[in-house]
């Protein structure tokens, strides 16, 4: 076999090679892809039905606010280090759109830490967020972002409990939404229409203001 029928030969060797070496990139590059859509739809950023897709979407207020009081219920039942037992005591004023936490010895009932969260006027109130916050700083330790901002909800769900702002009346009740009627969404108001604990009909979301979702925490 002479040289040019032996370079030859080399050279359909080397452009298999190369175009093993290429589709081996793709692959890679594939698998990479795959990984970080998997969790994008981990951490809630990619829908289900996208995971062979590129569709991301930016979760709604609710969804939110949701994950932060799953992770303040996580929170609150973590227990204590040291070797004296230790117990957690909550006050939760809704009114006053606050929490305390009162970490006391076991045995003796001592107090021996406090936290407070206070809710802004501007946000609504849920319970379990504020115990978190508080139980955090009695602990004297950061709070998380997620839970110092999380944001309002977007959309009201049957337990919230809302203050009534009705057009035509001044009637300014604080009430809880007790049942959905789809049926007359969009009808007096805009938005989703519910039932309250005020027998005088129905109101949309534009007629009132959500205060306190913390219904959410006993889910």
């Amino acid at each position: 076999m002479n040289n040019s029928k032996r370079i030859e030969i080399l050279e359909e060797k080397v452009d298999k090679a190369e175009a093993v070496i290429v589709d081996a990139k793709e692959l890679i590059q594939d698998i990479k892809e795959e990984e970080v859509k998997r969790q994008l739809y981990a951490e809630g950023k990619v829908s289900k039905k996208s995971i062979g897709l590129r569709e991301l979407y930016e979760p709604s207020n609710n969804e939110k606010r949701n994950q932060a009081i799953k992770k303040a219920k996580e929170i609150q039942s973590r227990g204590f280090i040291g070797i004296i037992p230790k117990e957690v005591q909550y006050i939760v004023d809704e009114e006053k759109r606050t929490v305390v936490a009162l970490i006391r010895v076991e045995e003796t009932k001592h107090i021996i830490a406090r936290g407070i969260a206070k809710t802004d006027p501007n946000d609504v109130f849920n319970a379990d967020i504020g115990k978190a916050i508080a139980l955090k700083r009695a602990k004297d330790l950061e709070v998380d972002d997620d839970l110092l901002f999380a944001p309002n909800p977007d959309e009201a769900e049957v337990g919230d409990v809302v203050q009534l702002n009705l057009k035509y009346t001044t009637n300014k009740k604080r009430v809880t939404l007790t049942e959905r009627l789809p049926k007359k969404d969009n009808v007096y108001g805009t938005g989703k229409a519910f039932l309250t604990t005020v027998n005088n009909g129905y109101v949309n979301e534009s007629q009132f203001t959500i205060l306190n979702d913390s219904h959410k925490g006993a889910e």
